[in-house]
This record gives C-alpha cells, structure tokens and sequence, in this order.
C-alpha cells in the first residue's frame, strides 16, 4: 500500500473492514443486552440517560464480567505495586553488572509512577471488560496534554481493524465523534475543513458532532535518516467523513492503538470472550428468572375461582373487601386456585446455570487466590493450580498483545521525553530489554514451583533421617533464590553472584583458621616428643618456638 492515502481511500477501507464485521457487531449487540447493559449501544441507538437493563432478570453474568475485569486489573497489574520489571536480554550481564540491574530498576519504577499518574487504571479497566464480554479491546495511549499519558479505551462499535501476515493486529481505524469546538482545540482551526470553519465563524450547529476517521497502519516506504512525523515507522491520518477533508498527516514511533483478543479462532480478526461463550446460558437463566418470578408472584397472590352466576356483588382483589354471593351457590364459593408449581427445583437448575456462568468467566479462580483464609500454603496451591493452568493460554495473549505493547510505547515515550535515567555504557552494545511480569497472577504461577519444592521436602524428610546425605542432592542456594524470586522479592535485596562468592570465601578462610587452630595441641604434643632430634636453626624449631 502506498504511503500517501486520498480521504476516499481511507472511507472506502474503513467501509470495507466494518461489513466484514456486522456478523461480529451483531452477536456483540446480544452480548451487551445481557452482560454488559451500558455498552449496549453497538448495533442499536440508545439515548443518552436511556434505561439499558429492561430485559435482565438475573445479573449473575454482569457481576461475572465485572469480577474478571476487576481481577484481570488487580492480579495483571495491581495499583501501587511493582508487577513488571525491566531488565536485559544479558543473562550474564544480568548477574554481574550491578549497574545495569540498578538502572533497569529505576527505569521500572519511573515507568510504574507515570502509568499511575495517568489515567491509566480506570481505561485499563474498561478494556478488560470488553475483553470479558466481547474477547475484543483496543485501547489508545499517546503522550498526555495535561498529564505526562493518556489512555483512551475505544468502544468495540467504534473500531475496525486488520492483520498483518503473522497475524498480528497492526492496523486500526478509528470513528470518532468530535464538535467544531473540540476539532479546534484538538487540531487547530486552520486545519478544519471548510464547512467545519464555516459552522466555527457564524456559531451554527456548534455542538453538533461531525464525524472523524483515525487511520493507523503501517508506512511501507520509510526514507532512512530522516526522522519526521511524515516519515515514521506507523501512518497517522485524520479524516472528516462527510467533507472527506483530511485534517491531519503524520505518524507515530510505535503502534499507537493497542488492540488485544481474549482468544479467537485462526480464520477471524475479533477475539471472542466469555461473554459470548456462554451467551446461551445467560439467556437460559434470565428466562428461568422470569419463570421464577411468575410462579411466586401466582404462589403470593394466587387467582380466583369464581362460580358462573354465582356473584351477585362487583368482584374485587383488593384485601378486606367484601364479594356477595348467592346462598344456593355457596358450596361453589369463590377459592383460590391451587398451583402445582414446583420452585424448588428450578431454582436448583437456576443455581446450577449460574455457577456455570461464573465459572466460564473465571470468578472461582479469582475468589481461590483471594481467599486464603484458614489454608495452607500447599492447601492454596491445590486450590489454585488446576483452574490457573486453564487461565494461562489467555493470560499469555493478554500480556503480549496488550500489556508488553502498552509497557513498550511508554517505554519509548519516556525514552523520547527525557523522563529516563542515562543508560549505563555496558548497554551501549545491547541496549535490548525485555519485560518480567512480577504481579500476583505471574507470582501465583510461579508458586506452583515453590509448591513442588515443598512437596518433595517433605517426602524427602523420613529419608534423611536414615540416610541424611540424600539431601545432598539439592542445591540449596539457588532453591532460596529461586524461591525469593518466585515470591516477588526485588533483586535489590537479594545478594549478587560476587557478594555470594565473598562471602563463601570468607567462610572458607575462617574455616580453615579453626581447623588450624585446632589442630596446634596435636602439632605442639607430636613437636615435643621430637625436639630432641630437632636442630636449633631448623623451620620445625622456629615453629615450636612460634606455638611458645
């Protein structure tokens, strides 16, 4: 594709990749009725201030998708806590340049402070429950105005997107809505096209919305040494629909849109979520909760049987009124029906349906390493390690393609704004990096080692009673770090390889210092016996006289 685009270009494939989606959009549109009522809005209109929830009954899979979003955001990336770290690609350099682990570490927490300084927490969190309902997020991360970031979560409805040939999304287009108010503080007057300019100079339609496409994608030809926004790595262009004017032309370093999928089948873009795996049984549990509500309110308020002709008064339903009846018809008096209806067991079914439901978006997972009251460590491991397991597939595609993208681009934003510390100059020939996931999902399964190490202790133990050297076999120093690391503990407060052999070396001085020294008597008991024979002028006489 050609670096320069016509306006009609960029609707026309913005047209093309949103057809391809209806099938999507309309499946997403019966998702969001159930699980997620205020973004209900994707095939349909809805007013704003507009009640979203007539149709549920039974919110068990809205409370689902909020408990994975929020625990998505809490176990990932919990607020105030180091859960990433920076280092190098160097395993050696790593264990012998203090330097450079300081540097990266400094690097994290800088990092760390500008995300929280952001708002980043709430727009994370409204990605991740696109990602439960609809498997599909994208959200916007550029240098910030007022705050050093910004994020943006865009609306599924509101995207299209498309991959490359690994299957890697890298290009997005983004409709947006803007008034000429907002168009001007956002790309400048001069910039507008001119029937925008001309609602701007005469105050008409100023609050009226225009309609605005964000074209991102990869630029093909990029001439090398020439460091300009027309020549970046990522096209940026901002198109008005209706005028077909393009307001803006430029680009970016990295990937501006970060867009993640929950899981997805091989031969389709949009990712797929809980939310509409188990889409049938949400709706199966609202109809049941409606079923529920006819049969008690019946049971509460049952109807009436009236004799034909038998009334003589109105009939009324209200409580305390009195219904006149003929004395020759009081054998077939008004009574009440009797309902055979058999609650109980549907509200079994209910039960049933709605554990599936929380199980499908993960709830006992989130609730087993939460609640850890009254549990062993080992009893917590069991708990977790089966459904953890399950979760990794997903946990994986949502680090790398949403989490490590978003830590690379403020990275890199960081790095261009000068917010970094200098690298050392040992990075000067691999200044690569790569990220470590530290946060309490990636701690949890790595527990699952130190769970292991547990196990095996304790079946080791009644062995080396009886044969203690079989522990042996054990290397006990890297057990206690690898443990230290897999509980999270920063590696500014673990020892280094150097100061490990200082002080193994010290160890083995003052060892040998003992041994030395107890080892005299026996030297200075066997000299006696000898310092007959022994000449005054000799090493051995010198050194009786030394132990004297």
């Amino acid at each position: 594709m050609a670096n320069k685009l016509t306006a009609e270009m960029i609707i026309q494939r913005y047209d093309t990749l949103k057809a391809e989606k209806a099938t999507t959009e309309s499946y997403w549109q019966d998702v969001a009725d159930f699980v997620t009522p205020l973004k209900n809005s994707i095939t349909k209109q809805q007013s704003e201030g507009q009640r979203r929830d007539d149709d549920i009954v039974n919110d068990t899979a809205i409370q689902a998708n909020d408990k994975l979003a929020a625990g998505l955001f809490g176990f990932l990336c919990p607020p105030k806590e180091q859960w990433f770290l920076f280092s190098t690609t160097d395993p050696a350099m790593e264990k012998e340049n203090e330097e450079v682990n300081l540097y990266f570490s400094d690097v994290s927490r800088i990092i760390l402070e500008k995300l929280y300084a952001s708002n980043f927490t709430l727009q994370m969190n409204e990605s991740f429950l696109d990602l439960g309902a609809f498997g599909t997020c994208c959200i916007f991360v550029e240098k910030g105005k007022k705050k050093f970031l910004r994020f943006d979560s865009i609306p599924v409805q509101s995207f299209v997107m498309a991959e490359d040939s690994d299957g890697e999304v890298d290009t997005v287009y983004h409709k947006l809505s803007l008034t000429p108010r907002q168009m001007v503080q956002k790309f400048g007057f001069e910039n507008l096209s001119e029937e925008t300019k001309k609602k701007i100079t005469k105050n008409k339609d100023c609050d009226k919305k225009i309609e605005i496409i964000h074209a991102v994608q990869p630029r093909t030809d990029i001439t090398k040494g020439r460091i300009t926004s027309d020549n970046l790595p990522v096209m940026s262009t901002y198109v008005e629909v209706d005028s077909k004017h393009i307001i803006e032309e430029g680009g970016y370093h990295e990937m501006a849109y970060i867009a993640g999928r929950f899981t997805k089948a091989n031969d389709e873009v949009y990712g797929r979520g809980p939310g509409m795996t188990c889409l049938p049984r949400v709706r199966m549990v609202n109809r049941m909760g409606y079923t529920v509500l006819r049969s008690a309110e019946k049971m509460a308020d049952p109807p009436i049987l009236f004799p034909d002709e038998g009334v003589v008064s109105d009939i009324s339903m209200n409580a305390g009124d009195a219904i006149f009846i003929r004395s020759s018809y009081y054998e077939n008096k008004p009574q009440t029906f009797d309902l055979k209806a058999n609650i109980p067991i549907t509200l079994e079914m209910m039960d049933r349906e709605e554990q599936a439901i929380k199980e499908a978006f993960y709830s006992d997972l989130f609730e087993r390493l939460q609640d850890r009251r009254n549990m062993t460590a080992t009893e917590v491991s069991e708990r977790v390690a089966e459904k953890l397991l399950l979760f990794i597939p997903m946990m994986a595609r949502v680090q790398s393609e949403i989490i490590t993208p978003i830590l690379d681009r403020v990275y890199a934003i960081c790095d261009r704004e000068g917010a970094l510390p200098d690298p050392p100059e040992a990075l000067a020939e691999n200044p690569n990096y790569e990220i470590k996931y530290v946060g309490k999902m990636a701690l949890a399964l790595k527990s699952l080692d130190v769970a292991a190490i547990q196990e095996v202790l304790m079946l080791l133990q009644p062995f080396a009673e009886i044969k203690p050297e079989i522990m042996d076999n054990i290397n006990w120093q890297r057990m206690a770090r690898g443990i230290a690391v897999r509980k999270g503990v920063p590696s500014e407060f673990l020892m280094t390889q150097e100061e490990m052999k200082a002080i193994e070396q010290a160890k083995q001085q003052q060892m040998q210092q003992q041994q030395a020294m107890q080892a005299l008597p026996t030297m200075a008991d066997a000299l006696s016996k000898t310092s007959k024979d022994v000449e005054p002028n000799s090493m051995v006489n010198q050194l009786m006289q030394g132990m004297q």
